[in-house]
């Protein structure tokens, strides 16, 4: 799950950083906090600290937001 694209909305699109984009793709895949963290090996609350920094990244407010965001690419 490693890459360097960015999916290039709002004014930060290109400061999301590799761990994040992995973070939003196990949401993409329907995976909860818990799950993601155990994926990635980390904290529960690291994942959340990635969450609100997409969120503020791209301006939604919620992960199916973040989600739609992604999958529909608006």
């Amino acid at each position: 799950m490693s890459g360097s694209a960015s999916w290039g909305y709002g004014p930060r699109a290109a400061a999301e950083t590799a761990r994040e984009q992995e973070v939003a793709l196990l949401l993409v895949r329907g995976c909860d906090t818990r799950e993601v963290a155990r994926t990635l090996a980390m904290a529960p609350y690291t994942v959340q600290d990635h969450l609100k920094s997409l969120f503020a990244e791209t301006g939604v407010a919620s992960r199916r937001e973040l989600v739609a965001r992604i999958v529909l690419g608006s």
